[in-house]
């Protein structure tokens, strides 16, 4: 049996693998793509508080479509 000093070890090897992957996978993003993107959240968080209302309908339109798309997903998985 490992004991945890092992446990941890190992767990703290595995986290630091995980993290470079994710570092190499993120640095290979180009810049103006990640700008887009925040740009967009900015202007998409200006109008949410700008326009509650219709921020608050756009999000349950969005959330109803999930629902919608994962019950599909759930009945033909059910189905074979």
């Amino acid at each position: 049996m490992r004991s945890s000093l092992e446990n941890s070890l190992s767990s703290r090897a595995l986290a630091g693998q995980v993290g470079e992957a994710m570092t190499d996978a993120t640095n290979h993003k180009s810049p103006g793509w990640t700008m887009f993107q925040g740009i967009l959240l900015i202007v998409f968080g200006a109008l949410a508080i700008a326009f509650p209302l219709l921020g608050t309908i756009v999000v349950e339109q969005l959330f109803a479509a999930l629902l919608l798309i994962a019950g599909g997903y759930a009945l033909a998985a059910s189905l074979g």
